[in-house]
């Protein structure tokens, strides 16, 4: 499949540039279904007076301490969520997430929430779907959403990810993450009805030693791209080393945001890193078990 759709992720958003969505392999019978589709968004805290909120914790992405006094209500929202939103002393909005009982850190730049407890989610570009039915790191194409724009200027391109779950998303209900409650605003006012036709393309399973979500698979597959200079059967690359790897080939993924550089467990960046490996290792025979 070749289709053309405006870049996505937190650079190529809003871009007026079109770029042509790669080949898809490895998905022979895409699903097509009507879909119920809803949005939702992480509300902001509210600030208190230090005698009489709550306080919130968190480490940045440089590692310092960033501490907020919130209202008794939006504590609890917060934890209820496990994402908070506030504004610092510099009126710069922060996102974080809690990683543990007490513990919050910031969430990459461009992501506005935490989705599956691994995935930093985005607007525009990441779904909660049913996952028993449709699942994590699936590709998802609405062309009824290709060019809408909602309040902040970004424009869709119609293709999303399934990346979060949510109590009330099951079956055939996907629930588009806006971010903010005035883009969520401007999704109720734009969408004038909330089913539309929805062609998913499961994420196809591939054999463990091809599987990027352990070392050897990722190492084989960003080997495989050109990203990753080693031997074909090196399984001994450095963290380090494979990580620049990795962002290096999201770098070359215009559809992959930056809040999901150096993670290869996040949605779209897993997407892409099987259609690597399902392409490159096609032309091989099958004499392996496929990765549970």
């Amino acid at each position: 499949m070749e289709d053309d759709a405006e870049a996505t992720g937190d650079e190529a958003a809003g871009s007026e540039k079109r770029l042509t969505f790669p080949e898809i392999a490895g998905v022979d019978s895409p699903v097509e279904t009507d879909i119920l589709w809803t949005a939702y968004y992480i509300a902001p805290v509210t600030r208190d007076d230090p005698e009489k909120g709550r306080t919130l914790t968190f480490t940045d992405l440089a590692e310092k301490k960033i501490r907020y006094t919130v209202t008794g209500k939006s504590f609890r929202r917060a934890e209820m969520e496990a994402v908070a939103v506030g504004i610092d002393k510099e009126g710069k909005t922060r996102f974080g997430y809690r990683v543990d009982e007490g513990v919050w850190r910031e969430l990459p730049e461009g992501s506005m929430g935490m989705g599956n407890k691994v995935n930093a989610l985005v607007p525009l570009v990441h779904v909660a779907a049913d996952q028993s039915t449709y699942p994590y790191g699936s590709l998802v194409h609405v062309p009824e959403a290709v060019d809408r724009e909602f309040g902040d200027g970004k424009k869709m391109t119609g293709y999303f990810w399934i990346a979060d779950t949510g109590g009330r998303i099951e079956g055939d209900h996907f629930d588009l993450f806006v971010g903010r409650e005035e883009v969520y605003s401007g999704f109720l006012d734009t969408v004038k009805h909330q089913h539309h036709q929805t062609k998913i393309y499961p994420l196809p399973r591939v054999e463990k030693s091809w599987d990027p979500r352990n070392h050897a698979g990722l190492t084989r597959v960003l080997i495989s791209t050109g990203h990753l200079d080693a031997p074909p059967d090196s399984e001994k690359v450095k963290d380090e080393t494979l990580r620049e790897a990795l962002v290096a080939f999201q770098k070359d993924q215009p559809f992959i945001p930056s809040a999901e550089y150096g993670d290869p467990d996040a949605a779209t960046t897993l997407w892409f890193l099987t259609q690597a490996a399902v392409k490159a290792r096609s032309a091989e025979p099958a004499t392996e078990s496929v990765a549970e």
